[in-house]
């Protein structure tokens, strides 16, 4: 029986270097599509500023440690675990941009937009949702160029939408419990 993760990645690979629409579009969600989802981000931010204040610094706050929870999170799986790049074990692979021969899983890029489009979710229906097609469409980029199998992506989207969800939930919690004047206070009761 065929391994379901090189089963989907040569699925979806398979179409790699057939289209040069399609390769473009690839080679933007693998590289580039993360700036977006970073922007997209940020632009929730200032809109929260606008109207709300408190609650914009606390959405800054969370989406920093969610990020860097996540990244941390990711390189000690890496350490721990290492799996090879898709190209380096499966030769047929089509590799549409360059990269190191580093670990694959988890893809710190999915890491980054799954703890985005969560963050961004709790903060924002439109806005998460707008978050999480990003994130999907990043996630089957890196499938696509070649340069993740599907597990790494799936796992980088899990891992870092549970360091946002987690992240969230104890933030908040932490500062509604410090008053206005107590340094980071930025909620009132």
């Amino acid at each position: 029986m065929d391994n379901p993760n090189t089963s989907v990645l040569d699925a979806i690979n398979d179409l790699a270097g057939k289209s040069s629409f399609l390769d473009s579009l690839g080679k933007f969600a693998a590289q580039d599509l993360v700036y977006v989802i970073i922007a997209l981000g940020a632009v929730l931010l200032v809109w929260l500023l606008v109207q709300r204040i408190r609650f914009a610094f606390e959405v800054a706050i969370i989406l920093v440690i969610a990020v860097g929870l996540s990244l941390v999170i990711g390189r000690g799986i890496q350490h721990l675990w290492f799996e090879a790049r898709p190209w380096v074990d499966h030769p047929d692979t089509v590799k549409l941009i360059s990269h190191s021969a580093d670990a694959s899983f988890p893809s710190d890029h999915c890491l980054v937009a799954g703890a985005i489009a969560a963050v961004v979710l709790l903060a924002s229906r439109v806005a998460g949702i707008i978050a999480i097609v990003l994130a999907v469409l990043i996630a089957w980029g890196r499938v696509f160029v070649g340069v993740h199998y599907p597990g790494d992506v799936l796992a980088g989207l899990a891992i870092g939408a549970a360091c946002g969800v987690v992240t969230w939930f104890i933030v908040r919690g932490v500062l509604r419990r410090l008053s206005p004047t107590s340094g980071l206070g930025l909620i009132r009761r």
